[in-house]
């Protein structure tokens, strides 16, 4: 794979380049594996030969916290993955998962102390994280191609926002989702808009109260969930099978079908909803794409997609 580094290190996993971005051990060879080790690579990346971008949350021992510099660093893969949109070898589906027991606990509590005799100074640097955090959930939806969270384990706060920014969410039966803001002093406002961007505002709301732990079967009644798995292999070979089907698609007109669905579903009425969704129709069917579609279904042959 001829990528351009993000870091000082280049792994090999699951057949594909990896690369961590900040120096560190190498993983291991599972994606589920735990890196027992403090300093290593908090997030891994690769991009498969088959359009595949898998990113794993690597600081298993920290319960995967979204502090601000992996925060960053997610962004500089959002970056890479935009950035492959215009070439022939584009990323068409990404896999978002983590080592160890916790998917991700959210934001740092470190990096939200306040310093006495510096209170403004701080203020600006916790808004500065939450613009990082709020920023990289919409470029999720708004710039990637579809995003598949393979969630094994627990999902708190932040980290609980991540997975519902994402477009599918598989989970292991054993997982949790929680919005733990109150039970702290305080309360989950931003992980609350995704969260509740997915489900009913009525079980937003009770999880926000409450604090209580969502398991995966409650999850997916509630719609924050697609599908459950048993254990952690038949996740990874889940997610696998869902981003296959994904990469014979056109990457363009998927990538604006998702696009347009989180368009249309916000407008405030079924006339509003309709007319959006009629400006993204009549684009697709100019694109090159749906005009090869169209011309191999009546020539009953595999489509060749130009992705445009």
């Amino acid at each position: 794979l001829m990528l351009r580094s993000m870091g000082s290190v280049s792994r090999r996993l699951r057949g594909g380049v990896v690369r961590g971005l900040c120096s560190g051990p190498p993983p291991t060879a599972s994606h589920t594996a735990v890196n027992n080790t403090a300093d290593g690579d908090p997030v891994l990346f690769e991009i498969d030969g088959n359009g595949v971008a898998r990113v794993i949350l690597n600081k298993p021992i920290q319960r995967n916290p979204l502090s601000k510099d992996v925060l960053q660093k997610l962004h500089s893969v959002v970056d890479e993955v935009v950035a492959s949109l215009a070439s022939a070898d584009r990323v068409r589906a990404i896999i978002l998962s983590s080592t160890g027991t916790v998917f991700s606990a959210g934001h740092d509590f470190s990096e939200f102390v306040l310093e006495e005799g510096n209170e403004e100074g701080c203020l600006r640097e916790h808004a500065d994280i939450l613009t990082l955090c709020t920023e990289l959930n919409l470029r999720l939806q708004r710039e990637c191609p579809p995003t598949i969270a393979a969630v094994d384990g627990l999902a708190t706060a932040a980290g609980c926002q991540l997975v519902a920014s994402c477009d599918l969410v598989f989970a292991t039966r054993g997982s949790a989702f929680c919005l733990p803001g109150s039970r702290n002093g305080g309360f989950c406002h931003t992980p609350g808009v995704a969260v509740a961007s997915k489900v009913h505002p009525r079980k937003a709301l009770e999880m926000l109260l409450l604090s209580e732990n969502v398991d995966a079967v409650e999850a997916q009644r509630i719609g924050l969930v697609n599908r459950l798995a048993n254990n952690g292999e038949e996740l990874g070979a889940m997610a696998d099978a869902a981003a296959a089907k994904l990469v014979t698609t056109s990457g363009h007109n998927t990538l604006r079908g998702k696009q347009g669905f989180y368009s249309h579903v916000d407008k405030p009425t079924i006339d509003a909803k309709y007319h959006d969704a009629s400006k993204f129709m009549l684009d697709m069917f100019a694109s090159n794409d749906q005009q090869e579609g169209i011309a191999a279904f009546f020539a009953k042959r595999p489509p060749i997609w130009r992705d445009s």
